[in-house]
């Protein structure tokens, strides 16, 4: 595996870009070179990845003989060290990068919507979700759905609107990030049910 050669000669660790870069070059080529600009392909690039590097540690754990350090900035190759089991905490990236139905699921508007969501947390435009009945009714209500459906159907909802009301297509804005928002509040309150 590509992987178990690449990071260990990188003991000080590598970031994610230049190590798809690597993979994506001679000997490797497992990825092309045409597809870091679609931001669709280089989140689907982002979660085969991880998902291979959550493997790999996970193997590598099992078979004690080396660990991997997985952050977005940095991956490292670290030596396996002998831990206690009952401190172990539950990694939510590790579930989620494990969990193929977050790769299949996930389309170029939920990316999209990702980046922006980023973007705005960047300039500070976050603005925490509130988590009331009334605020979860309105959210089903901007979306026009009603509130005995389920998630399947909020997402296509979601898409048909933001296509609708999407700027880039001559709707408004306001009413696009109206529907943005209603749609990650439903995505919260679908996910803690």
């Amino acid at each position: 595996m590509a992987l178990t050669e690449i990071l260990p000669q990188h003991p000080l660790g590598i970031s994610e870009y230049d190590l798809l870069l690597l993979l994506q070059n001679q000997p490797y080529q497992l990825f092309s070179s045409d597809g870091m600009q679609d931001p669709l392909i280089l989140f689907q690039r982002h979660f085969i990845l991880f998902n291979a590097l959550y493997q790999l540690k996970d193997k590598w754990h099992q078979e004690q003989t080396a660990s991997v350090d997985i952050v977005v900035t940095h991956i490292r190759y670290l030596p396996f060290t002998a831990g206690q089991e009952g401190l172990l905490q539950t990694d939510n990236l590790r579930s989620y990068y494990l969990d193929w139905r977050n790769f299949t699921d996930t389309d170029k508007a939920d990316v999209e919507a990702l980046i922006e969501s980023f973007w705005d947390l960047m300039a500070g435009d976050h603005k925490p979700l509130p988590s009331s009945e009334e605020s979860i009714k309105n959210a089903f209500n901007c979306l026009l759905i009603n509130e005995f459906t389920d998630f399947t159907q909020v997402k296509i909802q979601y898409r048909k609107l933001l296509h609708q009301h999407h700027p880039d297509k001559g709707g408004n804005t306001q009413k696009s990030q109206e529907i943005k928002a209603a749609y990650h509040l439903l995505k919260v309150y679908f996910n803690s049910r």
